[in-house]
């Protein structure tokens, strides 16, 4: 019994800090007029092929914001993989969130594509793919 007992405390207790690891949020040197960008520095990966993962943070300057659905939001977090030799990225998956509330999700990664000049793309594919980081 008392094995069980110990067993569920230390499940519970990896399954509360597991979630609650903070992130720690910066915001990118380029904003657009529209929202505000920040990257969680510490979710930085770099991988294989001279690829780099993090996520990144889309504050809405208008609150709330609208999907073409029509669902509102004020947060929206999402994965996403820049490719730093070929200049293209992929957006992975995709929380938008209302008041701390999730109220939509989307899972997998886009195709990747070639990164536009003067983008936030483009500020996010330069702040990872530079040397040092």
């Amino acid at each position: 019994m008392k094995k069980t007992l110990r067993g569920m405390v230390v499940l519970v207790g990896l399954t509360v800090f597991g979630v609650a690891q903070g992130a720690n949020w910066v915001m990118l040197s380029a904003q657009s007029n529209v929202s505000t960008y920040l990257i969680d520095t510490d979710s930085i990966v770099k991988g294989q092929n001279d690829t780099v993962r993090a996520w990144i943070q889309e504050r809405p300057k208008v609150i709330p914001m609208k999907l073409s659905n029509g669902v509102a939001y004020d947060d929206h977090k999402y994965l996403t993989l820049v490719y730093c030799k070929t200049r293209m990225n992929s957006v992975g998956p995709s929380y938008w969130y209302l008041v701390g509330n999730p109220v939509f999700t989307m899972g997998g990664y886009s195709e990747p594509s070639e990164v536009i000049p003067d983008s936030m793309g483009e500020a996010i594919w330069t702040t990872l793919c530079r040397p040092g980081t």
